[in-house]
């Protein structure tokens, strides 16, 4: 399971690995420490930036061409990730909305009535 253990803002991102570690280990994060799934995400002082910190000191870095980084979206960034094609961010605001609307999606909805359908038949 992939989620966002903490969010440091207003981040220098000049800092590489060594400096995100001492920026987390002032806030008693310990990121040598994190368990495969969990992930720290730092986000620059302007909000376009982002650096995605993981399991294995694995370091991704992302750039918002236009707009900030929405911070509802921040818990759902791990799960729309994609090394190749980077972040899904109509998914992530997508997940976001539902999350706020208290709906779950439309394939969810259909899945949850197809096994009622199978257990009701049986």
């Amino acid at each position: 399971m992939n989620k966002v253990i903490r969010v440091f803002l207003e981040t220098d991102m000049r800092s590489q690995h060594m400096g995100l570690i001492e920026i987390a280990k002032t806030k008693k994060v310990n990121l040598s420490k994190l368990e495969p799934g969990e992930h720290v995400i730092f986000i620059n002082q302007a909000g376009n930036k982002m650096k995605l910190f993981s399991a294995s000191g694995v370091l991704s870095y992302i750039r918002k061409d236009r707009g900030k980084i929405d911070l509802n979206m921040i818990e759902f960034i791990p799960s729309c990730w994609n090394a190749r094609t980077g972040i899904d961010w109509d998914e992530a605001s997508r997940k976001s909305l539902e999350r706020k609307l208290g709906k779950t999606s439309f394939s969810d909805r259909t899945k949850s009535r197809a096994a009622e359908e199978n257990i009701l038949s049986n």
